[in-house]
């Protein structure tokens, strides 16, 4: 995954997006940064999900904010 976020990187600045475009990339990238981290915490993870529901003009989701974190979330009843 590292190679292929390195060259959109790179080609989106050689070649810049304008429009609603850019701000998705400019939110793309801002999510990029914080997953790239050696430790992703739990806010990381809520900030890239909020930074998912600006993207697209906020389109049509199959799996929402919520569900997302409810999944994510260990359950201690089966030790997880």
């Amino acid at each position: 995954m590292e190679i292929s976020v390195e060259r959109s990187c790179r080609s989106s600045r050689r070649f810049p997006l304008v429009g609603k475009k850019a701000e998705d990339f400019r939110l793309f990238a801002q999510a990029v940064e914080l997953l790239s981290q050696p430790v992703v915490s739990d806010d990381d993870i809520r900030q890239v999900l909020r930074l998912r529901e600006q993207m697209n003009r906020g389109g049509k989701r199959r799996y929402s904010m919520e569900r997302i974190l409810r999944d994510y979330t260990p359950n201690p009843q089966f030790g997880g």
